[in-house]
């Protein structure tokens, strides 16, 4: 198409961490090419991404509306078969736990077997005719694996807590986000405290209490976040 003469150039848009538009190029078309992957890695370098490894991170929300495999994979560190820590270069992710599906995704869960635990109503949310059809599309079935499940929150933590290898379980790091999109605010569990105060990026505005509801289920700090 560029060498048909047709196209002059083009605008090439990158976005930031926080889905603003941060840099605009009008680039001639023969210049195209080049300047394309110079803002792709420019956009790679300004990629959210968590603080620290975890051994288990815990995700609010997921859907089809938040990425298209429901948590962005290079968050959660996660390959395209749901491989574990399959890019070196990012914090290492021990388990995943989701809670619940975002109503924006109308229960289409791709991506839920990137988890390693759920809860029993996200599993009840699930529309399986639009999940099914997704990953026939995308052509890696294990993306649909439904992981454990359990009633509450409290019974999903309890379990996966108890396979990260760790004997004492004060000593289970834990990371807290609303989604995948959502990472200027991370809750961390006291034990990672030294790690962050070393990194000057980040600020640590105080500390959360870990609160239940009567049924068993985590009262997120996020709720107020859009």
């Amino acid at each position: 198409m560029r060498e048909s003469g047709k196209i002059v150039g083009g605008l090439a848009i990158v976005e930031d961490a926080h889905h603003h538009t941060a840099k605009l190029d009008a680039v001639p078309a023969e210049c195209m090419e080049r300047v394309d992957e110079e803002h792709l890695a420019l956009a790679k370098s300004w990629m959210p991404r968590l603080p620290c490894h975890l051994d288990v991170l815990v995700v609010d929300l997921m859907g089809k509306n938040i990425s298209g495999t429901g948590m962005d994979a290079k968050v959660v560190n996660r390959g395209p078969a749901g491989e574990y820590n399959e890019w070196p270069s990012l914090p290492a992710i021990g388990r995943i736990f989701v809670r619940d599906l975002d109503p924006g995704t109308h229960g289409n869960a791709l991506g839920i077997g990137l988890a390693d635990v759920t809860t029993d109503r996200l599993a009840a949310a699930i529309d399986w005719t639009s999940t099914r059809v997704n990953a026939l599309s995308s052509g890696i079935p294990s993306r649909i694996r439904l992981p454990a499940h359990f009633s509450s929150d409290r019974e999903c933590l309890e379990w996966i807590a108890g396979t990260t290898g760790r004997i004492d379980p004060t000593h289970v790091t834990y990371g807290w986000i609303r989604n995948t999109l959502d990472l200027e605010r991370v809750a961390l569990s006291e034990n990672l405290r030294p790690d962050v105060e070393r990194d000057a990026r980040i600020e640590i505005e105080g500390e959360i209490s870990v609160t239940w509801d009567p049924q068993g289920n985590l009262i997120s700090p996020f709720a107020a976040v859009s």
